[in-house]
């Protein structure tokens, strides 16, 4: 049977760059693997961002879709498609907005059953994660950890220890709110979980080790029960898509924080995509990844002329306005978004 693997998070949580780490020590084992990146929208660039930094060391595919029925139809075909060509492992990266839910119902369709057996469920959880979210960020968080054999806290170099525990606190008051009786600890807590799986991962990840990556990838997952609310298939969250928009990089920077500032247009979570730097021959990209507390701008030998801007209840001509240069002939793209 093929190992079927589960990455997730929310938005911004820093999936990719987990990714980056964990599956050159899966390659190195001799696995032969296959990400597969998964998205509800009608563009995903997420494949750009990762076949430059994974090349030779697994095989990226990707599925996308603008609507949920459509989108489980194609992922299925993908899957079967993988099936054939020998993978000891796949891995699914999905949207920061998906439902754990599916990954565990597509496992029991036929032929699917047949094939594949679930692997490990990653969950990546922001270490800065706010205090404060909408009911439908909070429900996905749980939903994302609930059933997670390892739940991996991200970015814990750049809070404080006190911080680890307030995610945590934060964490189970989202897993009880939603009817999920499972709850997690920090490691050295005066009681250890009796589930090891229930223990946070919190090292910063330049500090995991070989050892501690393969016991991630191996850490299974687990049966929960927890309220089912199926956001996945509503429109909740919304993407707007601006191609070929003529801003520059400076141009992007501002007109994020703009999109970030003006709750009027809608809670914005996440601005990414490709900016042109013809000037530049060896890296004549520019990825753009811009979250409320990061920003992310790399150099990069391949790209696609466009910006994507991740949010729920947004306002699609009023963002589409901001990323808008007035002598540029642009144009945009609006999906709605599970």
């Amino acid at each position: 049977m093929i190992r079927l693997d589960l990455v997730t998070g929310f938005l911004g949580a820093g999936k990719t760059t987990f990714l980056k780490r964990l599956i050159p020590q899966l390659a190195a084992a001799g696995e032969k693997i296959a990400l597969l990146i998964s998205d509800y929208g009608a563009v995903n660039i997420d494949r750009l961002f990762l076949e430059e930094e994974l090349e030779g060391l697994c095989d990226v595919e990707m599925v996308v879709a603008g609507d949920f029925d459509s989108h489980r139809r194609r992922y299925k075909t993908k899957l079967i498609a993988l099936a054939m060509q020998g993978y000891d492992r796949v891995m699914v990266e999905p949207s920061g907005v998906y439902d754990v839910e599916e990954f565990f119902d597509v496992l029991h369709e036929e032929p699917l059953d047949q094939w594949y057996e679930a692997g490990t469920v990653m969950a990546v959880v922001d270490a800065g994660l706010p205090e404060e979210l909408t009911e439908g960020s909070e429900y996905l968080l749980m939903a994302q950890a609930a059933e997670a054999g390892a739940v991996v806290l991200s970015k814990t170099q750049t809070v404080e220890v006190a911080q680890l525990a307030r995610v945590a606190a934060h964490l189970n008051r989202a897993l009880a709110r939603f009817g999920c009786g499972r709850r997690f600890g920090l490691p050295e807590a005066d009681v250890s979980p009796a589930d090891p799986r229930d223990t946070l991962w919190v090292k910063p990840w330049e500090a995991l080790t070989k050892e501690d990556l393969m016991a991630i990838a191996a850490a299974g997952w687990r049966a929960e029960d927890h309220e089912h609310r199926g956001y996945f298939r509503t429109n909740a969250y919304h993407t707007v898509y601006r191609l070929e928009a003529g801003l520059t990089v400076e141009e992007v920077r501002e007109a994020a924080r703009q999109l970030f500032a003006d709750e009027a247009i809608g809670h914005v979570l996440r601005v990414k995509g490709f900016v042109p730097v013809p000037e530049d021959a060896a890296h004549p990209w520019r990825q753009i990844n811009i979250t409320r507390k990061e920003e992310e701008i790399r150099p990069a030998k391949a790209g696609q002329d466009i910006l994507i801007v991740i949010g729920e209840g947004l306002d699609h001509p009023a963002v589409e306005e901001r990323l808008t240069r007035r002598n540029a002939c642009s144009t945009a793209h609006w999906d709605r978004q599970a």
